[in-house]
């Protein structure tokens, strides 16, 4: 997830300078990452419920949906929810980090602006 945060805030800044080629590349680059996290997640369809229960404990009670990183990952496409930030109150360097996201331009927001320029 911090390769593709770097490459999504990389894409975010070409995308403000009008140099799409390397942005397409970067957010294809994201593309690849996710679904490598997703094929990560082809040996579990192979346990049985009661087999990942067995091992599903140790994991702990949150998930990757409610990892910082997800949110700031949600946060750069231009999902932002306030009320995500609290969820990290636990860790504050990770609730700092949402906040700043939160002031900055999303990949959405810059990609609108991007099409106002060319009319």
């Amino acid at each position: 997830m911090k390769l593709a945060l770097n490459e999504l805030h990389s894409a975010r800044d070409c995308i403000a300078d009008d140099d799409l080629r390397p942005a397409m590349k970067m957010l294809t680059r994201v593309a690849r990452i996710f679904e490598q996290l997703n094929s990560a997640w082809q040996v579990l369809r192979t346990m049985t419920p009661s087999e990942y229960t067995t091992f599903r404990d140790v994991l702990g009670p949150s998930s990757g949906f409610q990892s910082w990183q997800y949110r700031a990952i949600e946060f750069m496409a231009g999902n932002r929810q306030n009320s995500f930030i609290k969820l990290h109150a636990d860790r504050p360097e990770a609730q700092a980090m949402l906040q700043e996201l939160v002031t900055q331009p999303s990949i959405y927001d810059t990609s609108i602006a991007l099409l106002a320029r060319r009319g």
